[in-house]
């Protein structure tokens, strides 16, 4: 039995589509674990660092969120929806580090982090952290 033409470049067509689809989300995955990188590696090096936290623009000091951040980790499979978005700024020198994070409507002390220095990490939840002290935040 003989494989006609049009069937070859159909399943090199399905193949390369298949191959694709992996790539993008593999691709994905690799760039919020570069981003979650970062942001623990910015939140060591502010350790005996003169810098300033602002959390919905305002001038904060928390230790406790700096700590949280440090030890972000991959989301978990459930869904992150929220309902109180808080704005995070760190400025160490002329460096700034832009965060959002979502609260948890299920987990009062977990939030979902977007790194807002990149279009897609902006977009997409790069990681979540558990921390109370923004527990103040509405």
């Amino acid at each position: 039995m003989e494989i006609s033409q049009n069937e070859c470049f159909l399943q090199d067509f399905l193949l390369l589509g298949i191959i694709s689809i992996i790539l993008i989300l593999s691709l994905r995955s690799y760039v919020n674990d570069l981003a979650r990188t970062e942001i623990k590696e910015k939140m060591e090096s502010l350790a005996n660092e003169k810098f300033i936290l602002l959390v919905n623009d305002e001038i904060t000091e928390n230790d406790s969120l700096i700590l949280g951040l440090q030890n972000i980790r991959s989301k978990t499979s459930s869904r992150n929806t929220g309902s109180v978005e808080i704005n995070v700024t760190i400025r160490k020198e002329n460096d700034f580090t832009r965060l959002r994070l979502i609260r948890s409507n299920s987990f009062q002390s977990k939030y979902w982090v977007f790194y807002n220095n990149y279009k897609t990490t902006s977009t997409y939840c790069i990681g979540e952290i558990n921390t109370n002290s923004l527990d103040k935040y509405r």
